[in-house]
């Protein structure tokens, strides 16, 4: 709930009504501002990331600025390549090499 000092328009607008809508017939609706990968439907291997989570070496924390060293040598290694920085996101990358 907004402050009663403020004076917004606080009805759902035209676009929230149709998605409500939808929502109360059964409809598909595909969200493509869903940022949460875990409710977007996209299939992941979950036992083998809790595999890794049991991992006691995931309970150290290392942070390394160009990325764990461990994920840097898989890639180079599949790639055959040198060089590589691992972020965790474009935003994040974009604020390294400016």
């Amino acid at each position: 709930m907004f402050s009663s000092r403020t004076t917004w328009n606080m009805l759902p607008n035209q676009l929230s009504e149709l998605v409500a809508a939808k929502r109360l017939r059964g409809e598909t609706i595909i969200d493509l501002t869903e940022s949460n990968p875990t409710r977007c439907g996209i299939p992941y291997l979950e036992k083998e990331i809790l595999a890794a989570l049991a991992n006691e070496s995931s309970l150290l924390y290392q942070p390394e600025p160009r990325g764990l060293l461990v994920a840097r040598k898989a890639i180079t290694d599949y790639y055959a390549t040198n060089g590589i920085v691992v972020r965790a996101g474009t935003n994040d990358a974009y604020g390294e090499y400016q």
